[in-house]
């Protein structure tokens, strides 16, 4: 996997641990709340899941391809079961139909991540999966907002799943008609920035929806049952929930913040990164084929001194065969020269040449 992803993956994780810690902070401020425990169960497991996947490379494998990705899918079974409870007003009931399906993929996970790998295959199976969870809480919100009229909070809120159901599904009808990768990658994961990007942005966005829907149902309890109740936990102040939610939209704002900052300058790093490599590449390639060059231009001019040399010495040799005999024993093999000098026939061969 690229290590850019994994950054992007550490981040998201990051950011869905504080917004985790906040609902938390929430649940301890206000107990006996129907949806925010829930809420933020489901988000821990999304942070627990995206940390696995940046630091995948240390874990075995069966941890990235099957377990982070059916913790990913086991959030929206556990949205689910704090939507129903919420939606009708009773205690949270575990999401059998949820975790069945979520079960059911550690198949297809298992098959095309540890057996025939291939990260396509992979991605179209969450997607879809994805999309089905997305639709059942969206659906489960939007009965809600209906029925009982959650107001403003709870139809934003299934506003966002229902851009999720449809972000996922869009994702794996292109995933179907992709081409198919090269064999050397086909394992890889195909997941980018942007798709890190805006999970960031849904996620803050649900988890400021989810406390104001908390908070907008407590502030209800407190209007409808008195004053007699205020200091009741199922009930809220008006004045006492308005300064919460403010506080709440603040820390989640600034989490939202700080994670999409993250997001941005990893993503730029590392495309100055790769433009820094093309540009050192390029660099290398025009400094090899200058280099090319020189060495060219050197070995021409030797053979070209060479040549020259070697069409005066036969020059010599036409004129005068013993000069010509000399000037090659002393460049090449200058002791020979005395050995030359001290024979006999050298000098009957000079005094022909003067003769």
């Amino acid at each position: 996997m690229d290590p850019s992803t994994l950054t992007f993956y550490t981040i998201a994780a990051g950011l869905s641990f504080t917004l985790c810690l906040i609902l938390l902070a929430f649940a301890q401020i206000q107990r006996n709340t129907l949806v925010i425990r829930s809420s933020a169960l489901a988000i821990l497991m999304l942070a627990v899941a995206f940390f696995g996947a940046g630091y995948g490379h240390f874990l075995p494998r069966w941890t990235t391809v099957v377990g982070t990705n059916m913790l990913l899918l086991s959030a929206g079974a556990i949205f689910y079961t704090g939507f129903s409870a919420y939606a009708q007003q009773r205690e949270a009931k575990i999401d059998k139909l949820g975790w069945a399906v979520v079960a059911l993929t550690a198949i297809p996970f298992g098959y095309w991540g540890l057996i025939e790998s291939d990260g396509i295959y992979r991605s179209i199976v969450f997607s879809f999966v994805a999309a089905f969870l997305n639709g059942r809480n969206a659906h489960m919100l939007m009965q809600s907002a209906l029925r009982n009229a959650g107001g403003l909070p709870t139809r934003a809120l299934a506003t966002v799943f229902a851009i999720l159901t449809v972000w996922m599904a869009i994702r794996g009808i292109a995933l179907l008609n992709a081409d198919p990768l090269p064999v050397a990658q086909r394992g890889a994961n195909p997941t980018t920035w942007i798709s890190v990007f805006w999970f960031n942005i849904l996620i803050a966005v649900m988890t400021a929806c989810i406390l104001a829907m908390e908070i907008s149902r407590l502030r209800a309890n407190f209007v409808g049952a008195g004053k007699a109740n205020a200091a009741d936990q199922t009930s809220l102040e008006p004045a006492r929930g308005n300064l919460i939610l403010l506080w709440s939209m603040v820390a989640v704002l600034c989490s939202a913040i700080v994670g999409e900052v993250g997001v941005g300058y990893s993503a730029l790093y590392e495309r100055e990164y790769k433009q820094l490599r093309e540009r050192a590449s390029l660099a290398n390639d025009v400094f090899a084929e200058h280099t090319i060059q020189v060495v060219n231009q050197v070995d021409i001019l030797v053979r070209t001194a060479r040549g020259d040399r070697l069409n005066g010495l036969a020059e010599i040799a036409d004129e005068e065969p013993c000069a010509a005999l000399l000037t090659v024993s002393v460049h090449r093999n200058r002791p020979s020269l005395q050995r030359v000098r001290d024979r006999q026939g050298f000098v009957r061969c000079r005094a022909r040449a003067r003769a």
